[in-house]
Order: C-alpha cells, then sequence, then structure tokens
C-alpha cells in the first residue's frame, strides 16, 4: 500500500517508490529530491505531491524513524512476518527495505485494485493534466518528452468527453 500511496501522491514509478529514504524528503521544497542515478532520465528532479501527498510522506517518515529503517517502505523480514501479521512488536533493527512488490501486488490486484502500479502512476499524470498546461504536466511527470506526457493528457481528454456525454439533456422549451 505505501508504494501505491507513494506513486499516487507523488507520481513515482516503482523502482523510485521502493528506494526512497528519509534523505530524499526535501522539506524546504516540500518535494522527493531524486538524485539522476535513480531517475529514469538520469538527471535530478523533485518529485511534488497532489493534495494530501506531504500528509502521507510524514506518516512514511515517521513511520521509517519508528522503526530504525532509513527506506520510507519496508518489511519485517521472513524471520518476523508471521509477529508483524499477528500485531506482535517488531525489532527495530529487523525493517529491511523491499526489493519487489509483486507477489504483494498480484494479491491486490485481484481484489480490485488497479491492474499495474503504473496505472496508479498513470493517476496522478491525468489529475494533473485537468487542470494544468501541458508544460506544467509534463515537468510534474518528469517526462523529458512531451509526446510521452500528451498520452496521458489524451487519457485525461476522454474522461472529459465521457462526463459531458453522461450530463442530461435539457428540456426542450414548450
Amino acid at each position: 500500500r505505501d508504494v501505491a500511496e507513494l506513486a499516487r501522491y507523488f507520481g513515482l514509478r516503482r523502482a523510485e517508490a521502493l528506494t526512497v529514504t528519509l534523505a530524499h524528503i526535501d522539506r524546504g521544497e516540500r518535494a522527493l529530491r531524486l538524485d539522476g542515478a535513480a531517475t529514469k532520465s538520469g538527471r535530478d528532479e523533485f518529485a511534488r505531491p497532489v493534495p494530501g501527498g506531504w500528509e502521507v510522506l510524514d506518516r512514511l517518515a515517521r513511520q521509517a524513524r519508528a522503526r530504525g529503517a532509513a527506506h520510507l517502505v519496508t518489511w519485517p523480514g521472513i524471520a518476523h512476518m508471521a509477529a508483524f501479521l499477528a500485531g506482535e512488536a517488531v525489532p527495530r533493527g529487523a525493517w529491511r527495505p523491499l526489493a519487489s512488490i509483486r507477489r504483494a501486488w498480484r494479491s491486490t490486484a485481484t481484489k480490485g485494485a488497479a491492474h499495474r502500479l503504473h496505472d496508479v502512476r498513470a493517476r496522478y499524470i491525468t489529475e494533473i493534466a485537468k487542470v494544468a498546461s501541458s508544460a506544467t504536466t509534463q515537468e510534474a511527470a518528469r517526462h523529458q518528452d512531451a509526446a510521452t506526457t500528451a498520452r496521458y493528457t489524451a487519457i485525461a481528454g476522454a474522461e472529459v468527453a465521457r462526463a459531458l456525454e453522461a450530463v442530461p439533456r435539457p428540456k426542450k422549451r414548450a
């Protein structure tokens, strides 16, 4: 769930969400500062949240500190998983970063969630495209190519068209 929330509120890609740490939090910019070595573009970037994202980030940061972990998304390891699921305390040093979410995502997706984590990121970009210019949307999505962002804005346009078609026709005057 934590990975999906980072994708939804910050537009992070799966690899970014799995590797984000407390050191990435830039409180002055109110964003995540991503090092170019870890981004798809190869350049330093800010991942800025949509409303509600900063609260999610604060919760994950508090959780990481309480667990004695640097990564925002962690698990207790196989040795402590049963205790964690039973609601028992897990030792501070036991928490470790996730390497993958594939198995957990498959079980979640069968319960009606998005089929791919990228669908969650797409929602972030689509929501921005509804209220911002294409250049602003491209910057928020951290796309180098405007054509990539345009695919998401086409999705937003299709949503608007469907919404307009659902509006009842005005009654004819007598």
